[in-house]
């Protein structure tokens, strides 16, 4: 299934991939923003932080022991967007960004849900470029979203002094 609904989707967006590209720069730099929104509660920034480089080193171990193969790779496709030919399980896009999502929710409601809404809109483009598996973004927005968790429950202990 996770195939079929892959092809699905590089097959509508594959016309409109100039559009792809502009959105997967968009949503970067819309993460980024929400995040310098944050800029006057350094505890969130350093949350956010902290989050993105503890899931990055998990989905780095992860790789060094699970290799699937890009679906670009697998089904002899052209990426939407440039990529090398490196292990799709997990996404560290995923991953990063919603660690940088869900830690931001924790601080402020409104910009975490928008920052959750952008992570979201990041795993679809990277999906429908054809860089990742459905499961690959689920498991990587679930290993971000466990790094903010366990973050938050560290940090909750600590003051702002």
């Amino acid at each position: 299934m996770d195939g079929r609904f892959l092809l699905t989707l590089y097959g509508l967006t594959k016309e409109h991939i100039e559009l792809l590209r502009y959105f997967k720069w968009i949503t970067l730099l819309l993460l980024f923003v929400l995040v310098i929104c944050m800029y006057n509660q350094k505890k969130a920034i350093i949350h956010a932080g902290l989050s993105a480089i503890t899931c990055w080193l998990i989905n780095a171990i992860i790789h060094m022991y699970i290799y699937i193969p890009r679906p670009f790779v697998r089904y002899g496709i052209e990426p939407l967007i440039k990529h090398s030919a490196n292990a799709s399980f997990p996404s560290d896009h995923a991953a990063v960004s919603f660690a940088i999502a869900v830690s931001l929710m924790f601080y402020n409601k409104k910009i975490g849900i928008i920052a959750v809404l952008t992570a979201c809109t990041i795993c679809l483009i990277r999906i429908t470029a054809g860089l990742h598996y459905p499961i690959d973004t689920v498991i990587g927005a679930g290993i971000g979203t466990i790094s903010a968790i366990l973050l938050w429950i560290l940090l909750r202990g600590y003051k702002n002094e």
